[in-house]
């Protein structure tokens, strides 16, 4: 990892090794200039963050989240190649130790970038060099993405049926999504493979591929269950209650696998909710759950209940077009010129207000703030 170290609470790191460039006439850095891009494969297995892995280009300016810290920093680019810095600025913020892990490497690989490439599928390719050896990273853009993306879900049932507990490792089936790859566990192995996404349809690769453990025969049968109703995924739809929902086909009848949300650190999102937000239920709302969303730098004229400003945002997409959004954010102090990344939390109220929405959210983490 050639000793890379994180800056202390509250100050920036600087990262400064970079390579020389090369050349590739596949693109050119106009292609790259306001654009987002999300991680989809690269060396190890993503770990997945309080963040997704991003990369954001406007002008001659490179942001993003490493999954946990943002960063923002230079680049430059002559028809393929491509250098990032000659330093990059992050904040420091805390998070599990594989993710803080991951995103050290990822800032490296940053450093030793020397090409990129633009293929027909619309993904990025990163091209880096270190200790001699070539390697790459590549990425989805913004309108590939989904608010599936860089969640991990644990199963509650399939067709009805709640799932076997693996009395060994106390494993039961759960899923990460994570830019085009689909991991996880059907309670005994490791699961691999590669998912799309289009609206709400869903369409899981049939070439899954697993470890190869042995467990007790109940198991292994209800693995194969699972992996089959995977690749037989038609749609899925992420519920107000924050369970994920996969239809999928089986002898021709449509049947459900239903999901809890589950956080970096395993526990369940609803778990996690009741400790981080046990004072929202005091005040009568419900239906806790995280959403990311965009906020523009600038207010705009509009018209609630009387002529007013509000922000322009977008949720989950941010290739989705500007939206009115005429309430606040509890707990976020809006700076006009900067283009927010949030995490909020998105509750319920009971019986609103006539004039009042049915939702509020709050501010859970400010994922990015870039100038304009």
């Amino acid at each position: 990892m050639g000793g890379l170290a994180l800056a202390p609470v509250g100050k920036t790191q600087l990262f400064f090794p970079i390579n020389s460039v090369q050349a590739m006439e596949t693109a050119t850095p106009q292609q790259l200039q306001d654009t987002t891009w999300y991680i989809s494969d690269w060396p190890s297995s993503p770990v997945p963050g309080s963040a997704p892995i991003t990369l954001q280009f406007i002008g001659d300016r490179l942001s993003g989240t490493g999954g946990c810290n943002n960063f923002n920093g230079s680049y430059t680019g002559d028809g393929g190649s491509l250098t990032i810095g000659p330093a990059l600025a992050t904040t420091r913020k805390a998070c599990a130790e594989e993710v803080m892990a991951q995103e050290q490497k990822f800032l490296q690989l940053l450093s030793q970038v020397t090409a990129y490439n633009i293929g027909n599928n619309g993904q990025l390719t990163l091209t880096y060099l270190g200790d001699g050896k070539e390697g790459t990273i590549t990425f989805i853009p913004a309108s590939q993405y989904s608010v599936l993306h860089n969640t991990q879900w644990q199963l509650v049932t399939m067709a009805g049926v709640e799932p076997l507990t693996n009395e060994a490792t106390a494993r039961m089936p759960q899923l990460e999504f994570l830019g085009d790859r689909l991991a996880g566990t059907g309670g005994c192995n490791r699961l691999m493979g590669q998912f799309t996404i289009d609206g709400e349809i869903l369409t899981v690769d049939d070439r899954m591929a697993s470890t190869m453990m042995a467990c007790s025969e109940p198991l292994m049968e209800q693995e194969q269950q699972f992996i089959q109703a995977l690749v037989n995924a038609q749609k899925y739809e992420i519920l107000t209650s924050g369970e994920l929902v996969i239809e999928y086909l089986n002898d021709g009848e449509t049947k459900q696998l239903v999901f809890k949300a589950l956080t970096v650190d395993g526990s369940t999102q609803e778990n996690k909710n009741d400790q981080d937000v046990s004072s929202y239920g005091q005040s009568g709302q419900t239906d806790g759950v995280e959403k990311i969303i965009f906020v523009a730098p600038a207010k705009v004229a509009c018209t609630g209940v009387a002529p007013m400003e509000c922000l322009q945002i977008k949720e989950g997409n941010p290739d989705q077009s500007w939206k009115f959004h005429y309430g606040s954010i509890v707990g976020f102090e809006y700076e006009p010129g900067y283009y927010y990344q949030l995490r909020v939390l998105e509750t319920t109220v009971p019986n609103p207000p006539a004039d009042a929405s049915a939702k509020t959210w709050t501010l859970v983490a400010v994922e990015s703030k870039n100038p304009q």
